[in-house]
């Protein structure tokens, strides 16, 4: 099977570069990180795809690759000139001027030392192993030419054979000839998406392909997020792996259930956190060291990059946002909450922005529940998916698994699973020093040094619960929270896997670090008494 996706690679190829090159020198511009930048990329892209498709309607202008593709790549080539004049700025130490030697403002690069290629060509390296993993069982098991035997898949193709014959991919009517010529709205950013690489004969290799895709963005976003999070390289170098191997997302998201819009939207979700949480942190210390409004200056133009971002989770699918939300709803409360208590409250503008800020965390709260009893959010709730059992949600809260045939293979990979898990949970929750004392340098920590957060925590618990109660009989409050997701458990547990795969990937780094801690000190130890003997023979002689 193998051999015959290879006529497909250029196809692939180019999806991977509509998807990075829109958004990855916008994300360059605010941020040193490639990792980071290529992660949230694509987001972006699906912002821009979502708002062209609305615009393109509007003005009656057809949806196709040579109408849209020019517009991604105008972006990328913005994205290019503001990075680099940005680049420029700082190197000239804001001092350049017209008719400056380009060569004099860029200044002297400094090569990378050994050390840095070998932490990039490793890192890279490990995306690239957690893509094979990912794609292998797709790639080995599966014709390209053969579409997935699921109706929702069968519905999203004919969502793009539609937009390829009608030329509008608009979510707002976009797809009217599957709904009998009503025009309704439905997240059409995935349909629209694929249709830049279709033709009417070629919809099912290209969406099949998109699979591939997602799961590239999938393993790259993870190992994005993990590296704000923590400075260890190993758990860094685990991310990808542990998400390419995951069997909720993307092997069962992206094969077996293969619900394109949903799983597009949780793909995107690991780069845009990773984003988000750099920016958040990176602001909480402008607020802190500069003028409140310098701070806000700073960090609009990456402001900006994660709403056109958030626009592209809706695009994808509308629960990827609620997913987004539940998701980072632990740390956004606890910054907000901390910045709301640095502000000076005796002082009249510090009271102003202790107030602003604790408004802010109030409609974190409010707004979410006002939009889940919005009719069009409750019409998703009174979708008829039953409920089975507490003890049946308690099964899937800690460690998600799929409806698949439980294997030797599948009960191994669970165990694996539990133990890192529990692993990673010591750590962040801050156990690990006194679960092994005087090894504190064995302990993962955040990228600027001490303890890492313990929002992923936190973010792992929401996710569970959320898995639980969608197994749980049915119930007015499983409706109410859950009707983003269909009270789907196999959507839900896509971001339970996120979480899991970051929580592992610590533990993982943990865990290694002991044992190779512990080889260190035999091998020591078995050099000494090596010595020892040596010297008595010697002596004895």
């Amino acid at each position: 099977m193998i051999g015959q996706w290879w006529f497909l690679a250029p196809t692939f190829a180019l999806m991977l570069v509509a998807l990075v090159l829109p958004g990855v020198f916008w994300t360059r511009a605010g941020t040193r990180s490639a990792l980071v930048a290529v992660g949230a990329a694509p987001a972006f892209t699906f912002g821009v795809v979502t708002v062209l498709s609305v615009l393109y309607s509007r003005a009656s202008i057809r949806w196709e690759a040579a109408t849209v593709l020019p517009v991604l790549g105008m972006c990328a080539l913005l994205g290019a000139l503001t990075w680099f004049g940005l680049h420029v700025r700082r190197a000239s130490g804001g001092a350049w001027r017209p008719g400056m030697p380009l060569a004099e403002a860029i200044g002297t690069r400094v090569p990378l030392g050994a050390v840095q290629r070998a932490v990039r060509g490793a890192t890279w390296g490990a995306v690239a192993l957690g893509f094979a993993l990912a794609a292998l069982p797709m790639l080995a098991g599966a014709d390209p030419a053969d579409p997935v035997q699921q109706w929702d898949s069968t519905f999203h193709m004919n969502g793009v054979h539609a937009i390829l014959l009608g030329g509008d991919a608009s979510p707002f009517g976009g797809l009217h000839e599957l709904y009998g010529g009503r025009e309704v709205y439905y997240p059409t950013g995935w349909h629209a998406f694929v249709a830049l690489f279709a033709t009417p004969q070629t919809v099912v290799p290209a969406s099949n392909v998109s699979s591939l895709a997602l799961m590239a963005v999938w393993v790259t976003g993870a190992a994005a997020l993990v590296s704000v999070l923590t400075s260890s390289r190993t758990a860094v170098l685990a991310a990808p792996v542990v998400a390419g191997l995951m069997p909720n997302m993307p092997a069962d998201a992206l094969t077996m259930y293969n619900q394109w819009p949903n799983a597009t939207g949780t793909a995107l979700l690991p780069g845009l956190m990773g984003l988000a949480v750099l920016v958040g942190r990176r602001f909480a210390d402008d607020w802190r060291s500069r003028p409140p409004g310098r701070a806000l200056a700073r960090r609009a133009g990456q402001t900006v990059f994660l709403m056109v971002g958030a626009l592209g989770l809706i695009g994808a699918h509308p629960s990827a946002v609620f997913s987004l939300l539940a998701l980072l709803a632990a740390p956004l409360m606890a910054a907000l909450v901390g910045l709301a208590r640095s502000c000076d409250w005796q002082g009249v503008r510090g009271r102003a922005a202790g107030i602003a800020w604790s408004l802010v965390a109030a409609a974190v709260v409010v707004v979410p529940l006002v939009v889940l009893a919005s009719p069009k959010i409750r019409a998703m709730g009174k979708y008829p998916r039953q409920g089975v059992s507490w003890s049946e949600g308690l099964a899937h809260m800690f460690v998600p698994f799929p409806p698949f045939a439980q294997t030797m293979g599948m009960t191994w990979w669970t165990i694996v699973q539990f133990v890192f898990l529990v692993a990673g949970l010591v750590v962040v929750a801050g156990l690990a020093r006194l679960a092994v004392p005087g090894r504190e340098d064995t302990v993962p920590a955040s990228p600027g040094g001490g303890r890492m957060p313990v929002w992923p925590f936190a973010s792992y618990l929401v996710a569970g619960c959320l898995t639980a109660l969608a197994y749980s009989p049915s119930s007015q409050l499983r409706m109410f929270l859950l009707a983003p997701w269909y009270m789907d458990s196999r959507r839900i547990m896509g971001l339970q896997s996120l979480m899991v795969s970051v929580l592992i990937a610590v533990g993982f780094a943990w865990i290694a670090e002991l044992a190779r801690g512990a080889v260190a000190r035999f091998s020591s130890q078995a050099a000494d008494s090596g010595a020892d003997q040596d010297g008595r023979a010697l002596a004895e002689g």
